[in-house]
């Protein structure tokens, strides 16, 4: 279906196409003289016929196209019907001057012909200039068009009465006669130099076909009718006759601007902008250089040459004069932008750098090299150098250990090839005199134009954060050491009074005991899980590394929790056991029992908790599973914090400390792995940490 639009959106120009191309053979036939048969009208009679055969055509193609124009845009579809009007005329008046010639009667000069001519150029003069306004994508105001069509116009006017119409008014002198031989070639000239000027400076490329072809065919006008004054002024029959070709391919090429005008049959692709913005500037200057040519080969001999040729010049010398004025207007405008643009820069560099110098945080800036490029106060005050002595440093000097003895990659070649935002929260900084300090350090890649290889670092000086953690720590710590002696004294006077040691207690009084005996139970093991957290980060906790089976430290692990899984109703299940690790066993069974013990806490009844070991390279992987109420994302890493719940009340209904999964971490890094959970909300959720696995054969039981 879009197909055969296409096709017939295009047949009246294929028609068009095909009638004109056998206007032009007959017409090129007739001035050849050899396909003329006896009998025919005169030679010159039939190029009357042909051109105007040929106007109708392009009269026809042009009102089509003002009748395809869009009814939003109502100047192009006037513009279209006025050249379709106005050709139609000339076609009228090629009609009357063929009848004279059929007759073999001299036409009158002037006489009808030329009043339809006339009107003709009349309405074609009003269709230009509504084409100018049907043309909103067309560069500049329309006072700039019409001053540069003037001056193209009036230098191709200067050209063709210095080498073609001064001859006619030396012929003919003055008189009507003379008058009207001037006029056409005049108009056409106007006409064809504003098809040239819209055309260089429309800015779509679907405009520029139909315009070339109004240019070549107004082009096409001038031409003959110049010539033919000249030929008709000094009676060479021949040569009048021979431009009858002329006349068939102007309106031809006129009524071919109208089938594709809006079409992409109109479009000059290959037009660049900067060629018809440079060609709208100089086209004038190029009609002027060639009407100055002009003076020179035909030199100036009488008053009205020199008035004609000094009013070409003074027109362009306005012109010019006008567009250095607008320049001019432009530049200043321009610069008081550039002003305007390059204050606002700077308030808004001023403004950032107040910000970052107001930061309490360093922040400095990195090339793709890894070199600071910027340092605020901040920095420079933190690392004890000047913000100037950084510039030029290399990153790695100041944010990596001494050759990266650790291991640990350096943060400038981590944040280059992720391509993401990586945060340290704990780290150490050389400062200029190499002593080290702790930080707290987020590095991001720079975004925008070029900045893409470099980045910006944010760091922090944890060493007070540090040392309050390791006052609370203590604190803590002596706490707790002070409270385990008199909780041991409280736990056992409450023994003894639950066991009656003192006597029989009254119900009400052994039901309270039993509460102060629970309640200082789990005070006691709150104390005890304090102090082993301390000991395990202060390195003062004892390990006994020796050989063992993980089949063994799963049973151990197990065995001690089926009392309390069987009160909860939860069914603890062994996967497997595989493998020897080299470990201090007991620590080993109190993690993995910190582990069961939670996942039975937070399993429902009914429900099991898988329990695993295997070997996974140069580890031992031990796995705990359960089907809770899952871990929401966010709380993943927080888990592994000292007292951290997931939600408030698990501390008071699960009888939670909140420190159990802090130790299962702490020892699980002394013996050199690492910790991690996976977890869905609803779901449940997999514990899971490595140990390194064993060189030699183990015991198959724990030494009790």
């Amino acid at each position: 279906m879009h197909v055969r639009q296409q096709h017939a959106a295009h047949a009246p120009r294929y028609a068009m196409t095909l009638t004109g191309l056998v206007l032009v053979v007959v017409a090129t036939a007739v001035q050849s003289r050899g396909l003329v048969a006896p009998g025919l009208p005169s030679t010159r009679a039939t190029s009357d016929l042909c051109s105007a055969l040929a106007s109708v055509v392009g009269a026809l193609a042009c009102a089509w196209a003002g009748l395809r124009s869009p009814s939003t845009d109502p100047a192009s579809r006037r513009a279209w019907a006025g050249l379709g009007l106005g050709v139609g005329l000339w076609a009228v008046a090629d009609a009357v001057w063929f009848g004279y010639e059929a007759a073999g009667s001299e036409p009158p000069y002037p006489g009808p012909a030329d009043l339809l001519y006339f009107l003709g150029i009349a309405v074609v003069g009003v269709a230009m200039v509504l084409l100018t306004r049907g043309s909103p994508e067309l560069g500049g105001r329309n006072s700039r068009i019409t001053l540069d069509t003037m001056v193209l116009a009036s230098a191709m006017t200067l050209v063709t009465y210095l080498l073609v119409l001064r001859r006619v008014v030396e012929v003919l002198g003055p008189g009507t006669e003379a008058v009207l031989s001037v006029v056409y070639p005049v108009a056409d000239a106007v006409f064809a130099a504003l098809a040239g000027v819209l055309l260089v400076r429309s800015r779509s490329e679907r405009e520029r076909g139909d315009l070339l072809l109004l240019t070549l065919g107004f082009g096409a006008y001038w031409v003959a009718d110049g010539y033919f004054a000249v030929a008709d002024a000094i009676g060479t029959t021949d040569t009048v006759d021979s431009l009858g070709l002329g006349y068939v391919l102007a309106p031809l090429l006129v009524g071919l601007a109208g089938t594709t005008a809006g079409t992409d049959g109109g479009r000059l692709s290959g037009t660049p902008g900067s060629l018809t913005r440079g060609l709208s500037a100089i086209l004038p200057d190029v009609g002027v250089f060639a009407a100055i040519l002009a003076c020179a080969a035909g030199t100036l001999r009488t008053e009205f040459d020199w008035v004609l040729t000094t009013s070409v010049l003074a027109l362009m010398a306005y012109r010019q004069a006008l567009i250095a004025t607008s320049n001019q207007r432009v530049r200043s405008a321009l610069e008081e932008r550039v002003l305007d643009r390059t204050a606002s820069l700077q308030w808004l560099s001023d403004h950032h750098e107040g910000i970052l110098a107001s930061m309490g945080e360093g922040v400095m800036g990195v090339d793709a090299e890894g070199r600071v490029t910027f340092a605020n106060p901040a920095a420079a005050g933190v690392l004890g150098a000047d913000g100037e002595a950084l510039l030029g440093t290399d990153l790695c000097t100041i944010t990596c250990p001494s050759d990266h003895q650790d291991g640990e990659r350096c943060l400038t070649d981590v944040v280059r090839e992720t391509g993401t935002a990586i945060t340290r929260p704990s780290g150490e900084f050389a400062r200029v005199d190499d002593t080290r300090f702790p930080v707290e350090v987020t590095a991001a890649p720079r975004r925008g134009p070029g900045l893409e290889t470099g980045m910006v670092l944010v760091f922090r000086d944890t060493t007070e954060r540090q040392a309050m953690a390791r006052m609370k720590n203590q604190f803590v710590s002596a706490v707790s050491h002070e409270l385990r002696t008199p909780l041991t004294s409280i736990r056992g006077a409450l023994e003894m009074l639950s066991d009656g040691d003192t006597g029989e207690l009254p119900a009400s009084a052994g039901s309270m005991v039993e509460t102060a005996l629970r309640g200082s139970e789990r005070l006691t093991r709150l104390v005890n899980d304090i102090i082993d957290v301390e000991r395990l980060e202060s390195g003062s906790f004892p390990m006994y590394f020796a050989e063992h089976a993980a089949a063994a430290v799963v049973e151990a692990s197990v065995s001690g929790l089926e009392v309390l899984a069987a009160e909860a109703g939860v069914t603890l299940v062994v996967d497997g056991a595989e493998g020897l690790v080299r470990a201090d066993a007991d620590r080993l069974v109190q993690a993995l029992v910190n582990l069961v013990g939670n996942a039975v806490k937070f399993s429902p009844p009914g429900s099991e908790v898988h329990v695993e070991a295997r070997t996974v390279g140069p580890a031992v992987q031990f796995t705990v599973s359960d089907s809770g109420r899952g871990i929401p994302a966010s709380h993943l890493e927080l888990v592994f914090e000292r007292f951290a719940q997931v939600e408030v009340s698990d501390a008071r209904e699960k009888a939670g400390t909140g420190l159990g999964l802090p130790i299962t971490r702490s020892i699980v890094e002394q013996h050199g792995g690492r910790i991690w959970v996976e977890s869905v909300p609803g779901e449940g959720s997999t514990f899971a940490f490595t140990v390194p696995v064993a060189q030699v054969e183990a015991p198959a039981q724990l030494a009790s």
